[in-house]
Parts: structure tokens; sequence; C-alpha cells
């Protein structure tokens, strides 16, 4: 699957250009992907959590999971532009149609509980001394580099397709395509995201074996 992954995000310019702009658009078949593997990921993680506390494992090892649910949902939650989405499109463009949170009666509420939970997250994460966890694993070698340095530069090539990479110009070849290649990269970061926590809980089920 790395091996796929890594084809996937070298050939991704030329798959780009290839696609018809639409497969980029809010609701196209990049997007509904990428909403799959968001909410298989909160569901392996929950999963995790469930199972590590069925065999005793340190309670450090189930609150990570717990932890690593809620945020996959809520990065559901912002792909769906906080549930606008999900309804009309404010315009639709020649480049598709356009959703935004700010038509939504709650919007005003989403940055402050996302701040909350992740103030939240962050003193659980301390209390529990998940830090030092994780340390253990990049000192056994078990940290998931590949898929870290993937997801890294999906993330890093998706900012440049959206124009927000040190104002770095785009590519004139692009042209109609940009958010072709901006979809398609974060498909291939979230995918990558998923692996590697599928590497981090079998990780840690080993290492807590032992």
């Amino acid at each position: 699957m790395l091996t796929f992954l890594s084809l996937a995000l070298v050939l991704g310019y030329a798959l780009a250009i290839r696609l018809p702009p639409a497969a980029g658009w809010e609701n196209g078949w990049i997007e509904n992907s990428q909403l799959l593997i968001l909410v298989g990921g909160g569901l392996m993680a929950v999963q995790f959590a469930r199972v590590s506390r069925r065999e005793g494992l340190p309670s450090a090892i189930r609150a990570f999971g717990l932890l690593c649910a809620p945020t996959w949902f809520l990065m559901v939650a912002r792909e769906l532009s906080w549930g606008a989405a999900l309804g009309a499109p404010v315009v639709v463009m020649p480049d598709g149609p356009f959703y935004s949170s700010s038509v939504l009666w709650y919007h005003e509420a989403i940055r402050p509980l996302v701040a909350v939970f992740a103030l939240c997250a962050l003193g659980f994460a301390a209390r529990l001394r998940l830090g030092r966890m994780l340390w253990r694993l990049v000192r056994t070698g078990n940290f998931p580099t590949a898929e870290f340095t993937i997801l890294l530069l999906a993330a890093l090539v998706s900012t440049y397709a959206d124009g927000h990479l040190f104002g770095l110009p785009i590519v004139q070849m692009l042209h109609g395509h940009e958010v072709v290649l901006e979809e398609w990269m974060e498909l291939l970061g979230y995918l990558a995201l998923l692996l590697g926590q599928r590497h981090v809980f079998a990780a840690l089920n080993g290492l807590y074996e032992e």
C-alpha cells in the first residue's frame, strides 16, 4: 500500500490534468472517497479503544484511541464545511459549487467548540503522559516514518495547488485542474494518515504485550 501511495503521489500531476475538473468539486467522487477514509479512521480508533479495554491494556492506550476518534470525525465535519455541504451550494461557479459554513445558524460556535476540544485533548494527553508513550514508539523504531513523510509531501502539494504555498505561482498547465490536484493530494494524505494510525495501533499492541 505504501508503494501505491508513493506512486500516486509522484504521478499526481499527470493524473490531475487528465481527470475532468468536476472530479475535484465539492461532493465529487474524490471528496466522497476522502469522507469514507476519514469515517473509517474514526471507526478504527473506536474499535482499537474497545479491544484495548477488553484485553486489559494500559489506560493510556485506550485513551489514545478515544482521542483519535473524535479527531477523525472533526475532519469529516470540516470536509463537509461543518454541514453546509449537505445543503444547497451558496453559488455555482465555473469551477464547481461553493459551500460556506457562514450560512449555518451555528457558524459562530464552530471555532470555540473546536478550540475547547483541542484544549481538552491536550490536557487529557498530558495527564495520561501520551507523549511518553509515543516517544517509546520512536525509540523502538515503530514510528510510522514512511506514512508521515507521504502525509507531509501530500499536504505540501495540496497547499501549493490551492495557491497558498509561500506565494509560489501555480503551474500554468494546471489551469482548470488545480482543485483536482488539491483534492487528490488530500485523499492521499488522509490515506497515509489512516495507514499511520494502523501502524501505531499495531505497534502499541506489540509493545505492551511483551
